[in-house]
C-alpha cells in the first residue's frame, strides 16, 4: 500500500468534523465520481506533424490535453511551446510560432554569415574554391 493510500484510508474512517479542511478536500477528490477525476488527468502525448509551407519543412509537435486546456511543443525547436483552449487553436498557434522561430533562426544565421564574411573568416574557402574552378575541379549543377 502506497503512503497516499494509507493516509486516504485513515481519513475515510473519520467523521467530517474530525478532519481538517485540507483533509476533507483530499477525501472529496478521491470520493468524487470517476468521470470528474478523469477530466482532471493529463492525457497521453500525441504526435502531430506540422508543415511550414515557406521553409518546406515538417516538424513533429507533441500535444496533450491537460484538464480543459491543450499543451503543445516542438522538441526540435525548443522556443515553440504554447497552451490553448482547443486542439484546433493549439495546432494553428504551433504552426505560427514554428514559422516565427524559423524566420528568427534564418535571420540570425544570415547576420552571423555576413559578420563572418566581413571578418574574413571565409576568405580561405573562397580562395580554395577559385583554385578548384581554375583547375577544372567542379561540376555544373
Amino acid at each position: 500500500m502506497q503512503g497516499g493510500e494509507r493516509r486516504l484510508n485513515f481519513l475515510v474512517g473519520r467523521t467530517h468534523k474530525q478532519l481538517s479542511k485540507p483533509a476533507r478536500e483530499l477525501v472529496k477528490t478521491f470520493m468524487e465520481p470517476s468521470r470528474l477525476r478523469e477530466e482532471k488527468t493529463i492525457e497521453k502525448i500525441k504526435k502531430v506533424n506540422i508543415h511550414d509551407k515557406v521553409f518546406e519543412e515538417t516538424y513533429t509537435a507533441h500535444i496533450r490535453r491537460n484538464g480543459t486546456r491543450w499543451l503543445g511543443w516542438i522538441p526540435d525547436v525548443p522556443k515553440v511551446k504554447c497552451e490553448e483552449p482547443t486542439q484546433k487553436v493549439l495546432l494553428k498557434t504551433l504552426e505560427n510560432k514554428l514559422h516565427e522561430a524559423l524566420v528568427a533562426e534564418e535571420e540570425a544565421w544570415e547576420k552571423k554569415f555576413e559578420a563572418d564574411v566581413k571578418a574574413g573568416k571565409l576568405e580561405q574557402l573562397r580562395e580554395e574554391a577559385l583554385k578548384d574552378v581554375q583547375a577544372g575541379r567542379f561540376k555544373y549543377l
